[in-house]
């Protein structure tokens, strides 16, 4: 007999952004702790700017910023199909656009971003492939500007029942520990972390139950 979790496991692994990345958007909004990822992500912005978010996805986290009037949003993923959702779902608003492409060769050199975001992406990423991609970011950080990490932890092994049978689900293959995260961090000599915190998701928009522990860490350009 195939357990609960099993069918669980496998459903989440077939629903994936990739495959429906709309309904996986939907999923995300009603249970994946979309509303609690938002406000996080506010959490280093002051306001208005230009704002990159590497590994936009279908612009779930976007909507955080559409109610400052003073904001150029530029989002890039990997991922085609999440683009084009993401670009139907702003299609009327200018300040938003939506790239489908790889960092490393997406932008001319000279062109910088006052709050630069990776939100949910670094545990797809080997630790290579983060660093040279927080690397890149540094490069089109303005003079002022500031990068923001916000990505799920381990849980501890006190933490909720809850997180441990979430993470399960988490479809990155690279979820770090907040000390593995913090150790990260600080070996990017072009970047200086600032301030850190660690903590706790709700799935709902309500914020109930608690699903996951994230961590949040604010970078300042080294000169």
């Amino acid at each position: 007999m195939t357990s609960t979790g099993t069918v669980t496991d496998q459903l989440m692994s077939y629903l994936t952004q990739n495959r429906f990345p709309r309904l996986w958007d939907l999923f995300q909004r009603a249970v994946g702790g979309t509303h609690d990822k938002r406000r996080l992500c506010l959490s280093g912005f002051h306001g208005s700017g230009s704002i990159l978010e590497v590994g936009c996805s279908t612009g779930n986290i976007a909507v955080a910023f559409r109610r400052y009037p003073h904001v150029a949003y530029t989002g890039i993923d990997i991922d085609e199909k999440a683009i084009a959702v993401a670009q139907r779902r702003f299609r009327n608003d200018a300040r938003f656009r939506f790239v489908a492409g790889d960092l490393r060769q997406a932008f001319a050199a000279s062109t910088t971003f006052d709050y630069v975001l990776f939100s949910g992406c670094l545990h797809h990423m080997v630790d290579d492939l983060a660093v040279e991609l927080l690397r890149t970011a540094r490069r089109h950080l303005s003079a002022d500007g500031r990068l923001l990490v916000v990505d799920p932890l381990v849980p501890r092994t006190d933490d909720p029942w809850l997180l441990h049978q979430f993470i399960k689900i988490e479809h990155g293959e690279h979820v770090r520990s907040g000390h593995a995260m913090r150790a990260l961090l600080k070996s990017l000599d072009i970047l200086a972390l600032t301030r850190n915190r660690e903590v706790f998701v709700g799935a709902t928009p309500l914020g109930r139950p608690i699903c996951a522990r994230f961590g949040v860490y604010e970078l300042v350009g080294r000169s």
